[in-house]
């Protein structure tokens, strides 16, 4: 699973060139320009957002957030600076969220736009499909299950 983890953040590192990033698969995970010890203290990241990731089976991008009407009103959005971010949950084959991968800027408006996006949704369905064939009873990934990940 590590293996995975890893090639998820070099995948999001390299293609999508993020500020900050987070692949959580199953109980474990990994940031990039996060503090995983304060992730759940000082909210560096929308809560909001995290969750709507794991809620939703669609991918989640805003060029902008701050211009979004949906988001520019969130306090989390606000607090964290929010620019422009991409998250998407990996999927077991009963549709549950099992993992998911968030990158974001604060800095530079349309970072993530369509042609990284779609990369990023077939770069997924790939690491889905490796994931649900080596952990094939994976933890589902809720709210607290996601609090409690070990991250490095």
């Amino acid at each position: 699973m590590v293996e995975l983890i890893d090639e998820a953040m070099d995948y999001l590192l390299e293609h999508l060139k993020p500020e900050r990033a987070l692949v959580v698969l199953g109980p474990e995970g990994r940031v990039h320009g996060l503090e995983a010890d304060q992730l759940w203290l000082t909210a560096p990241i929308s809560h909001q957002i995290l969750r709507q990731v794991l809620e939703s089976k669609e991918a989640l991008n805003s060029i902008d957030a701050s211009n979004d009407p949906s988001l520019s009103q969130r306090t989390s959005v606000m607090l964290a600076e929010i620019r422009a971010f991409i998250g998407v949950s990996i999927r077991n084959q009963d549709g549950q969220a099992v993992g998911l991968l968030y990158a974001d800027h604060r800095v530079k408006t349309g970072a993530f736009r369509d042609e990284a996006f779609n990369a990023l949704l077939v770069f997924i369905r790939q690491l889905q499909q490796r994931f649900i064939r080596s952990s094939p009873r994976a933890p589902v990934l809720g709210w607290e299950q996601l609090i409690a990940v070990r991250f490095r």
